[in-house]
């Protein structure tokens, strides 16, 4: 018996015997062992009847209760649901993001290999002009020197000969 049971049979016992106490009967013992008959009866029907209702409140409670575990077991796992759906999204999107990255860093690159490769050409020509030149002022030179030394030759020959 809860405290609240007990609480109202007492109650209903203390206003039995009030009233009983009260009441001017012929026989005191009888109408006393009446009363007392009647408050006992009218104690178990109050505790009865608050036991019921208090077995109603607790299925209720344990109902809401229940009630209340399952929204919230429903609305945690939409949150989840929802929570995983954002990851995916975020993933997909760095993942684009990377692709894309990628592909610019590849395209720079080939550019840069186009450039170097077109600088390296440009200075190859450069370098084959040059080297060009050089061997004709050389070729000149040399044909210079020879004729010079054809001269002197002939010249000292001549020089020789007479």
């Amino acid at each position: 018996m809860t405290y609240k049971q007990w609480t109202m049979s007492a109650l209903a016992l203390v206003m039995s015997l009030g009233l009983a106490a009260c009441d001017s009967g012929d026989d005191p013992a009888q109408e006393a062992s009446n009363n007392s008959e009647q408050a006992a009866e009218e104690t178990q029907q109050a505790a009865d009847e608050a036991g019921d209702e208090m077995s109603e409140m607790s299925d209720e409670a344990s109902d809401d209760m229940e009630e209340m575990g399952d929204n919230a077991a429903d609305e945690s796992s939409d949150a989840m649901d929802e929570a995983g759906e954002e990851i995916d999204e975020a993933q997909d999107a760095t993942a684009d993001a990377a692709d894309e990255a990628g592909d610019e860093m590849s395209e720079a690159a080939d550019e840069a290999g186009d450039a170097m490769d077109n600088a390296a050409d440009e200075t190859q020509e450069a370098t084959d002009e040059a080297t060009d030149e050089a061997a004709d002022e050389m070729n000149d030179a040399a044909d210079e020197a020879e004729q010079q030394a054809d001269e002197l030759e002939n010249d000292a020959e001549d020089d020789n000969q007479s």
